[in-house]
């Protein structure tokens, strides 16, 4: 089982937390959520958005996740 924790910031007391049966499904989770929360930012924007742009969105969306290998 993996827990899949996604914060909003780096200050988020109550972070989104998910649990799946195999790293594939966190993996996949985890990848679709970025490309979500990224799409918002560039449709919500009122500058227009560089592929530079895009590189640090994603790159700010991954360090907000953390993926635990979780057993009981």
């Amino acid at each position: 089982m993996f827990k899949v924790i996604y914060s909003i910031d780096t200050l988020d007391p109550k972070p989104d937390v998910t649990f799946f049966d195999t790293e594939e499904e966190a993996i996949d989770h985890v990848e679709e959520e970025i490309e979500r929360r990224v799409s918002f930012q560039v449709e919500h924007s009122p500058y227009k958005i560089t592929e530079e742009d895009l590189t640090s969105l994603r790159e700010a969306e991954r360090s907000l996740v953390h993926i635990e290998d979780w057993r009981e």
